[in-house]
């Protein structure tokens, strides 16, 4: 698994200071979207591979669950591997008047207002089945993309030469892998939700319409990534027959908890946010429903795609003339 992580080059024991090699042939995944503007399925899926790789290999291991957690209370250690996902929402007090704009009270005013939302967060509680190592944070930032992803993936496909490594780990918890795996599938989301339409005056519906990275540019690659993590972790749905919902559900947590830390640091994002939080309602509230919006087919055949997808043939040379 090492390799598919941080490379630590020392770690000063009196100071509590870990060390990072600096691998200069890496790009974070954020940036690469950004800068290449395309979603390559055969990306997503080494993604979905590299992530079902740790969480498989420290599956029910009571070893490694022990070593982790050997300097936590017995307190923390309770609150890490059953988190109460209600009151990490945080409870509207008089302080959250002076740590929010009043445009980012709308947040806490749509959470609110539906019932049914409230209890499906709540629900996420006792649907949380702690069993493995997990980053507890993932987004395109924390996962590093080799420059050569593709032909590492190609010609090396074991470890040693990983065409995707996760990074910063300092919320990790021994805890339920779907989770990780929803929160990739809501940055996906996010991917074409922030590129929405964000005028007040735009009619909603309108503004899906006249997003910049339309659902079905990323859907492909929301496909890819669940086929990378079952063919890399088939076991995983015997653990959670219900492997799939769960995943929905995990996304719209992503979505909503992603939503209340742009409040917290800028401010609601108008239309935007307003189609974000109907997003997370659905994939909460109906995740068997959301499945054909979310991966664009009326149901997903996990076992489609070969454990490593071909690439695309090189280009023939140049006949001289």
């Amino acid at each position: 698994m090492k390799p598919l992580i941080s490379q630590a080059s020392f770690f000063d024991t009196e100071s509590s200071i870990l060390g990072l090699t600096y691998l200069i042939n890496y790009d974070d995944l954020e940036t690469w979207y950004d800068t290449q503007l395309t979603y390559p399925p055969t990306l997503a899926y080494a993604v979905g591979s590299t992530l079902a790789k740790i969480h498989r290999g420290t599956l029910d291991q009571v070893s490694a669950k022990t070593f982790l957690s050997r300097n936590d209370r017995p307190s923390t250690r309770r609150s890490r591997e059953h988190p109460d996902f209600i009151q990490s929402l945080g409870q509207v007090t008089p302080e959250t008047f002076g740590e929010v704009t009043e445009d980012g009270l709308k947040f806490y005013e749509l959470l609110q207002r539906y019932a049914s939302l409230e209890q499906a967060i709540a629900q996420l509680t006792p649907l949380y089945t702690p069993c493995c190592l997990i980053h507890n944070d993932l987004r395109f930032a924390n996962l590093l993309v080799h420059h050569q992803w593709q032909s590492q993936a190609r010609e090396h496909p074991e470890e040693d030469a990983a065409p995707v490594r996760v990074i910063d780990w300092e919320k990790w918890r021994w805890g339920d892998p779907t989770f990780d795996l929803g929160r990739l599938v809501a940055e996906y989301l996010k991917r074409w939700l922030r590129s929405l339409m964000a005028s007040q005056d735009v009619p909603i519906e309108q503004a899906l319409r006249l997003a910049t990275t339309p659902l079905e540019q990323v859907q492909p690659s929301i496909r890819q990534l669940v086929r990378g993590y079952w063919h890399q972790f088939p076991e995983v749905t015997q653990r959670f027959p219900d492997f799939l919902a769960r995943v929905m559900r995990f996304a719209g947590w992503g979505l909503i908890e992603s939503l209340r830390a742009h409040v917290y640091y800028y401010d609601f994002p108008g239309n935007v946010g307003i189609c974000q939080l109907q997003v997370a309602k659905s994939l909460l509230c109906a995740p068997d429903a959301s499945m054909p919006v979310v991966f664009g087919e009326d149901e997903l055949r996990l076992s489609d795609t070969p454990a490593i997808p071909p690439l695309p043939a090189p280009p023939l040379p140049a006949i001289e003339e």
